[in-house]
């Protein structure tokens, strides 16, 4: 999921405590496995890999909440909470995001033949899961506007605080969790200033912005004014899919709570 769905749950998790200073910090550790990354040390892979169970020393108990943001991707994925996640790409997959993004697949199919780059139905499986993530943050977003704004707000002032003002700690406690320097960290960090911030959060948060996104990622030799439109229309139908938010929400809290998570203990 992307990283309104991610600070959205953790903020219900956290429950009175949401916007509370002395949790700040938590928003970046929950959403770092997805903008770790921007450092060539570190790759999706790696930042998702890790076991969601393992012990955690209470010098950096913050990193419970990049294993929040892990049992919150296994749910979309998956449909359940797992130790690891698979090793093998499984376009079956029976998650949330795969088994929504189904009706989506032979349109991007169709949408990649029209302009002479066709792909496979494993593809459009992985493709049709981004787009169903990319959609929900949106639907999630048009949804509960006021909250939205507030949280994103929320979330990108805590990633100044952090980039700025305790950098080094930051960096000392998610290099244990995946056992690399501390550098690379910082250099994840500098390199991801310029995204959150609120001015670029509202641009992002748009079909356009997540049309821009899609195909800078998957087709930027497809990026058209016509392909973009087809694109669009095949985004709205997964906005559609979507719209119901709650019911991948809520239980998803729910899984997390009986899975054992409870950081605070």
């Amino acid at each position: 999921m992307l990283m309104l769905t991610h600070s959205w749950l953790l903020a219900h998790y956290l429950g009175r405590e949401r916007y509370n200073r002395e949790f700040q910090d938590l928003y970046v550790y929950n959403i770092c496995p997805d903008f770790l990354p921007a450092s060539s040390d570190f790759n999706s892979r790696m930042t998702h890999g890790v076991s969601r169970f393992r012990s955690i020393p209470k010098e950096f108990n913050a990193t419970h909440f990049i294993v929040f943001h892990l049992m919150v991707d296994d749910i979309s994925h998956y449909g359940l909470i797992k130790p690891l996640p698979d090793e093998d790409f499984n376009p079956d997959a029976r998650g949330y995001s795969y088994l929504k993004g189904t009706p989506l697949r032979e349109p991007l199919m169709e949408f990649y033949r029209m302009y002479g780059n066709p792909i496979d139905l494993a593809t459009a499986s992985y493709q049709s899961h981004m787009i169903i993530e990319m959609t929900f943050d949106l639907a999630l977003y048009w949804g509960n506007q006021e909250e939205s704004h507030y949280l994103l707000n929320h979330m990108c002032e805590a990633f100044r605080c952090v980039s700025q003002e305790r950098s080094e700690g930051f960096a000392r406690t998610v290099g244990w969790f995946y056992d690399v320097n501390p550098r690379s960290v910082l250099d994840a960090l500098d390199r991801c200033n310029h995204f959150y911030d609120q001015g670029n959060m509202v641009k992002f948060m748009s079909l356009e912005g997540r049309v821009n996104t899609f195909l800078r990622k998957f087709a930027p030799v497809m990026n058209s004014s016509v392909p973009r439109k087809k694109l669009a229309s095949i985004m709205e139908e997964g906005i559609t899919l979507v719209r119901n938010f709650t019911e991948f929400l809520s239980p998803t809290l729910r899984a997390i709570q009986s899975a054992g998570f409870s950081p605070f203990d």
